[in-house]
């Protein structure tokens, strides 16, 4: 069984696997920003 990635290419992966689930919401959620930007109990 061999080792996972090392160096930068590791560090890149790494760095996508933890930012890509917030950026994956915040994509989700601009479409309804507007709406409820514009509501007054917000």
């Amino acid at each position: 069984m061999g080792t996972g990635p090392d160096g930068l290419l590791g560090a890149a992966i790494c760095l996508v696997a933890i930012s890509l689930p917030g950026f994956l919401l915040l994509l989700g959620a601009l479409p309804f920003w507007d709406s409820v930007r514009k509501r007054p109990m917000a």
